[in-house]
């Protein structure tokens, strides 16, 4: 689904690697949240204390992802101009 970025930024040579580059990272990241939530579902039926672990995992590792997004968000942010009194 998101290669159609890649093939829009062919037309700039770096742009089209890199962008191919890009998104390959996102759908990877995605692939590690939602496949053992989608796999642990599908357990459920047939050993739930195991498609509960799974599910654990995948809450896990979107947690984990947001936390150092977040966490990297905060670096970044401007330190907030000290105010002076008049």
């Amino acid at each position: 689904m998101l290669n159609i970025i890649g093939v829009i930024g062919d037309d700039i040579p770096l742009l089209g690697s890199s962008a191919r580059i890009a998104t390959g990272l996102v759908a990877f990241i995605l692939t590690l949240i939602l496949a053992p939530l989608t796999i642990g579902i599908a357990w459920i039926a047939v050993r739930p204390l195991l498609g509960g672990a799974i599910i654990a995992l995948g809450l896990a590792l979107a947690g984990g992802f947001w936390f150092v997004a977040r966490r990297k968000a905060s670096r970044e942010a401007p330190a907030p101009a000290a105010e002076t009194a008049a």
